[in-house]
């Protein structure tokens, strides 16, 4: 299995600080516009978090009882509903998963 992490540095040069858990295990990660959404493992299943670029922290986690492979998506907000897509590890070839309504 993959053990990574996400870190940041300033662009002018300094410390690198890790944004994710020492405990967290990032399997996929998606840059957005305002932050970074990642995939973690956890038992069973997955959790998406997202990491706001402007407060420096993760503020939503999303639990998913349905293991997922490498890769997974998200929907831009627009309104009330955002989505997330992914594949199970068993059906990577073709069947995807959604999660919709998500805040």
């Amino acid at each position: 299995m993959y053990h990574g992490s996400i870190w940041r540095t300033p662009a002018e040069g300094g410390e690198e600080v890790r944004i994710t858990s020492p405990l967290d295990t990032v399997r996929s990660f998606e840059l957005t516009r305002d932050g970074i959404w990642f995939q973690t493992v956890v038992v069973p299943g997955f959790e998406a978090a997202f990491y706001r670029l402007a407060t420096g922290h993760v503020e939503k986690r999303i639990k998913v009882r349905v293991p997922a492979g490498l890769g997974f998506t998200v929907s831009p907000a627009q309104g009330p509903t955002r989505r997330l897509l992914f594949a199970t590890p068993e059906f990577q070839d073709g069947d995807l998963w959604l999660v919709e309504n998500f805040r």
